[in-house]
């Protein structure tokens, strides 16, 4: 869901020094953020509950189809 710099950024897991930077570096830079923000925005899309709902009944008839050849 997170695109590394460009919907956020991603550290790796129990990093806090890092993490800590990362939050600093976001906040103090308004422009960073604010596209931040807006690319997140956009790609919130991707995840509403109709189109994971679409990809879920995708993917079982897809498996269904699968084991029935």
């Amino acid at each position: 869901m997170i695109e590394d710099g460009e919907t956020g950024v991603l550290v790796p897991f129990g990093d806090e020094e890092l993490l800590a930077k990362q939050i600093i570096r976001i906040l103090s830079t308004p422009q960073l953020h604010e596209q931040m923000c807006q690319n997140a925005w956009k790609s919130s899309r991707r995840f509403s509950r109709g189109v994971v709902a679409e990809r879920w009944a995708r993917l079982i008839r897809e498996m269904l189809q699968v084991g029935l050849s």
